[in-house]
């Protein structure tokens, strides 16, 4: 982002302002790392979710723009209660690794949704990319348990975490096209 920054110097304040969230949430993952014996605490409130959903989404459009992947979004539900600062980390680690899996020409489907009984939002992301070995998948929610040599295995721990903290849970499930992980979170009283 820095050197297209520097290339390009009228799309500079966008790429700062992408900068400046990307090292917000890398902070925000350092801390959660380094207090990872202390339970999430959540502070949930209403949340209108397509302007919420749309935020995470555009953070990571130019990535996916670069790489050849279509991200895409479906939305049907107005409204849920949660803590949205924390929920949104979880929701940027899945959408991050749904990109760093996902070859050129694919594409990456986040969605958010409510359960059958409509006691829950599910938020689902999805990719096209070549889905979890299966010697993987009962380790996938453990921390430091990794299936990329450069992965620290920290994401997908913290956002179980989190869906956990909220009363909720995350589970991973293989599709014919790919991955999907899918975060359940419970109606909260703010």
């Amino acid at each position: 982002k820095a050197e297209n920054a520097l290339a390009r110097p009228e799309g500079q304040r966008t790429a700062l302002e992408f900068i400046l969230r990307e090292i917000e949430r890398l902070d925000e993952t350092v801390k959660e790392l380094l207090k990872k014996t202390e339970p999430v605490s959540i502070h949930s409130r209403q949340v209108h979710i397509a302007d919420w959903l749309m935020e995470r989404v555009d953070a990571f459009t130019e990535r996916s723009a670069a790489a050849e992947i279509d991200l895409r979004t479906r939305i049907d539900i107005a409204s849920w209660s949660f803590d949205p600062r924390s929920l949104g980390r979880a929701l940027d680690n899945l959408i991050a690794n749904a990109l760093q899996h996902t070859p050129g020409g694919g594409f990456v489907s986040v969605s958010a949704n409510k359960n059958a009984l409509k006691a829950a939002m599910v938020l689902r992301v999805c990719d096209t990319g070549p889905g979890v070995t299966a010697g993987m998948q009962p380790r996938l929610f453990e921390p430091f348990v990794s299936g990329r040599p450069d992965g620290i295995g920290l994401g997908l721990a913290l956002a179980r975490e989190i869906a956990v903290a909220h009363g909720g849970e995350a589970r991973y499930f293989q599709h014919p096209s790919g991955a999907c992980f899918e975060l359940e979170i419970p109606w909260h009283v703010s």
